[in-house]
């Protein structure tokens, strides 16, 4: 179906938090018929999720979505998807800031502001709205991929 993988990286200083999404982001994918070798997830989990998202792009992943928590250890979820952008030039990546009620009002600020310039690429998603974030990333399959949903009619939850 799809030409290449589509590669997904999760970074939140939260394991749960990655193994949620992760498993949500499977479920949806398969409503598109995407399998585990259509859609290659790769998280980051811990508070050095920062470092450890550098080193997974250093060590050759491409990632075309991106999850991020907004902040992370010193770090934002922002200033992960600026390194990406910085080592792999031309590299479009949808993103996801997902985040809780911040202290630092200026990196939520700093994230709005992004995501205003870029015209749709970047999505801003409170927790726990993962509903939000699954609607994101049915935007992005339709919109980028140009794949259609299939809807189980006999299945209840298909149709909600």
């Amino acid at each position: 179906m799809l030409s290449e993988p589509i590669h997904i990286l999760i970074a939140d200083d939260k394991k749960e938090i990655c193994d949620s999404l992760e498993d949500n982001l499977k479920i949806e994918a398969e409503k598109y018929l995407l399998t585990d070798k259509d859609v290659i997830i790769h998280k980051a989990f811990t508070e050095h999720a920062y470092e450890h998202g550098c080193n997974v792009v250093k060590n050759g992943l491409r990632p075309n979505i991106c999850i991020f928590d907004l902040v992370f250890n010193g770090y934002t979820g922002v200033d992960l998807y600026r390194w990406i952008n910085n080592q792999l030039p031309g590299l479009k990546i949808n993103l996801c800031i997902y985040t809780g009620v911040e202290k630092k009002f200026d990196k939520r600020k700093e994230a709005e502001v992004l995501a205003s310039a870029t015209g749709g690429a970047i999505r801003i998603v409170a927790k726990p709205n993962i509903s939000e974030i699954l609607d994101w990333f049915d935007d992005v399959i339709e919109s980028r991929y140009g794949l259609v949903k299939t809807i189980d009619e006999t299945d209840p939850f298909d149709l909600l």
